[in-house]
């Protein structure tokens, strides 16, 4: 892991439920969304909420708003990644494996300046099927 992002997928996810009147909770998420994976839908299931608007929907609305958030230089590397990333790129070359978008990866390491370090970068559109199954890494 290079980047603190988290936090970033949950403003992103909790935007996009303040459209439709609903405030997550900070300390659930991290339970329900990142430890159980309950995501969206155990979102909406776990407070009985009437949206109107479907689940995939939302989703898609996510991923723009944590789009943003990679582009506008917010999501920073962890600050030894870099020393990191340059030391083992002068020996060995080096691949990200990801479960976000590759275009989201890009972004990130082009704000840090690190984009031409790591010439390999596979991203969620690079597998059949996301996380939690573990084909991809």
């Amino acid at each position: 892991m290079l980047a603190d992002s988290e936090p970033y997928h949950y403003k992103a996810y909790n935007e996009v439920f303040e459209r439709y009147g609903h405030t997550l909770n900070k300390a659930e998420y991290w339970i329900e969304w990142t430890s159980k994976g309950k995501g969206i839908v155990g979102e909406i299931e776990r407070h009985n909420l009437k949206l109107n608007v479907d689940p995939i929907d939302m989703r898609k609305q996510k991923f723009e708003v944590y789009t943003r958030f990679c582009k506008s230089g917010e999501i920073k590397l962890f600050p030894e990644a870099i020393r990191l990333i340059e030391q083992l790129s002068s020996s060995l070359r080096l691949a990200i494996a990801s479960g976000s978008w590759a275009t989201d990866i890009r972004h990130i390491l082009r704000n840090a300046d690190a984009l031409d370090l790591i010439p390999v970068i596979l991203g969620k559109e690079s597998a059949k099927r996301e996380k939690p199954f573990p084909i991809f890494f």
